[in-house]
Formats: C-alpha cells, sequence, structure tokens
C-alpha cells in the first residue's frame, strides 16, 4: 500500500477552511452528546451520530478532504464512498465514473491512481476549489483522525465487494486503528461474512429493504448494524433487543430526525449534517453554523455556494 501522507494535496481553500474552522469553534461551542468527548472507548455505539453524505457537501465538493475537513470543524460525522482503481487502491469517490465530479472522463476502474490523483475534483463545484484531488480511504481516515475534534464515526460505502477492497478497507482501519468508529454498509449477507472472516474486529452493517430482509439480518451474527430507511418505535427497539445498532438513511426534515432521536436510532445520515446538529443541540443565536457559511455574510469564511441538492 502507498503512504497515505504521499499523495496529499492541500489546496488554498483548503487553508481558508482550517484557518476560518479554527476561529468558529473558539465561538461555536455547543453541547455534545453523551461519549463524544475525546477518548470515548466507542464512537459508534455511545452517541447519536451525524452522517454528512459524502462530507458537508452543501458547502465543498463531495468525497474530498475540504468536506471532511468542514465535517470535523463542524463536529459532525462523515459517510463516504469508496472505488477500486485499475491498480488496485481504494478511490474515495461515489459515481462508477469521474464525469460528474472531475474535469475529465472514465471509469474508475478503468484509471490507475496516478491517473486519479491527476484530476480536478474541485472546479465542478466552485473555482474555488479548483486542484482539489480524490483521496485513498487511507488518505481520507488519516486524515481524519489528525483533524478530528472528537472520536468521528465514519461510514463506509462499498460499491464493487471483492478480495482489493476487503483487503484494502481492513488495511485502512487497522492502520489508523479506527474499528471504534468505522463501519462498512451496502453488504450482502454473504460480503459481510467474508469481511468478518477476514478481520472479526471490522463492522459490517445489511442493508435491508423490507421487513422480512431486516428480520433476516436481525437473526445473523455477522452483522452489527443495520443501514436502513426510517422506521417506527417498534423496529427500533427490535433492532436494539437482537443487539444490533440502527443508522436511517437519507434524513433531511430537522423534525424527521428530532422523533428518530427520542425513538432511540444511533445515526442518521444526511445532506444537511449542520442543520441537523443545530436542531438536536441547537447553540445560542448569534452563534449558529448558518451565521458563518451562509452566503452574503462573513465573506473570509465562505466555501462556495449552497447546493440545492445532490444526486
Amino acid at each position: 500500500m502507498r503512504s497515505p501522507h504521499a499523495l496529499l494535496h492541500v489546496t488554498p481553500i483548503m487553508q481558508c477552511i482550517a484557518v476560518a474552522a479554527t476561529s468558529i469553534i473558539s465561538l461555536a461551542v455547543q453541547a455534545i452528546p453523551p461519549g463524544a468527548a475525546a477518548g470515548a472507548p466507542d464512537a459508534v455505539t455511545k452517541r447519536p451520530a451525524i452522517l454528512g453524505h459524502r462530507g458537508a457537501l452543501m458547502f465543498a465538493p463531495e468525497n474530498t478532504l475540504a468536506a471532511f475537513l468542514l465535517s470535523l470543524a463542524t463536529g459532525t460525522d462523515i459517510e463516504l464512498d469508496v472505488w477500486p482503481t485499475k491498480d488496485g487502491e481504494l478511490a474515495v469517490i461515489h459515481d462508477p465514473r469521474v464525469d460528474r465530479t472531475t474535469d475529465a472522463k472514465g471509469n474508475v476502474a478503468d484509471l490507475t491512481l496516478a491517473e486519479i490523483k491527476a484530476l480536478d475534483a474541485g472546479s465542478w463545484f466552485h473555482p474555488d476549489f479548483a486542484g482539489e484531488r480524490i483521496p485513498t480511504l487511507d488518505e481520507a481516515l488519516h486524515f481524519i483522525i489528525r483533524n478530528e475534534r472528537r472520536p468521528t464515526v465514519v461510514a463506509i460505502n462499498l460499491k464493487p465487494v471483492n478480495e482489493v477492497v476487503i483487503s484494502g478497507v481492513i488495511h485502512a482501519v487497522r492502520e489508523t486503528a479506527t474499528f471504534d468508529r468505522c463501519f462498512v454498509f451496502d453488504l450482502s449477507l454473504d460480503n459481510a461474512h467474508r469481511f468478518k472472516q477476514a478481520e472479526p474486529r471490522i463492522r459490517c452493517a445489511a442493508s435491508p429493504r423490507t421487513a422480512t430482509d431486516i428480520d433476516k439480518a436481525l437473526g445473523e451474527d455477522m452483522i452489527d448494524l443495520i443501514w436502513t430507511g426510517p422506521q417506527p418505535k417498534t423496529v427500533i427497539d427490535r433492532i436494539h433487543a437482537a443487539g444490533k445498532l440502527i443508522y436511517v438513511t437519507i434524513v433531511n426534515d430537522a423534525n424527521q430526525w428530532l422523533r428518530l432521536k427520542a425513538d432511540g436510532v444511533d445515526g442518521i445520515c444526511t445532506n444537511h449534517p449542520i442543520r441537523m446538529k443545530e436542531a438536536a443541540w441547537p447553540p445560542p443565536a448569534d452563534r449558529m453554523w448558518d451565521h458563518y457559511l451562509s452566503p452574503g455574510k462573513r465573506p473570509q469564511y465562505q466555501f462556495g455556494p449552497l447546493r440545492k441538492d445532490t444526486p
């Protein structure tokens, strides 16, 4: 495996984010839910997580270090996607092709890591992010643990699952000692079994689509979490009674999130992590993140325009 630091590329906008984040954090002290303090023994199980879908994708290009840095600055968690490259590295990108989120065209699987690293993954979102690169999973996890305010839950969405992906994910999680806060999802039960055989400590989430699928997943020892759509409290309680966690996706409505939180879900995935965090643990009005990030206010803290939605 290549060094996780060898190909890191820090763009000027990332330097601005880092400086701005330091200033904002000192002003935006918020109530942090139990277990969220640094050194918590298990970031996945000790608090309801708010996973930013592909990072803070409303303010920075998705699945980039810039998007992850903003998530970390705001104390929210991270969901990211992984595709294998032609030479067996794990690129953090959502689509099977690079067309939508870079300045090139082609399948990720047909490109080497060096070719992937040459692509501009920021300009499509906003010119301020020109030169942003696609990170590897190793790079992303090392970056997260170096810059987090407290243990950050990282949900790793696996696209294809093969031996290269399984060994690469396990290597990255071992190298960063993040078994306590990472989990993999979008797995078949067979693929979860393959992960557990290779590394029993890796956390695996099933993605059941129906009530029957949920029942089947609850009976499988290799499944640690259920990754699903919104469920009633009776189902949430049944999942917990089986000794498993439940993460709900995609939750963009604050009222729905507050209901799910009250019903005991262990986490959500959302396009609006900052908004969801403020709904659950509101800071003083003058310290709301929108005060610093909304267009037209404090230009030195701008991170690009808000997107209306994501595909």
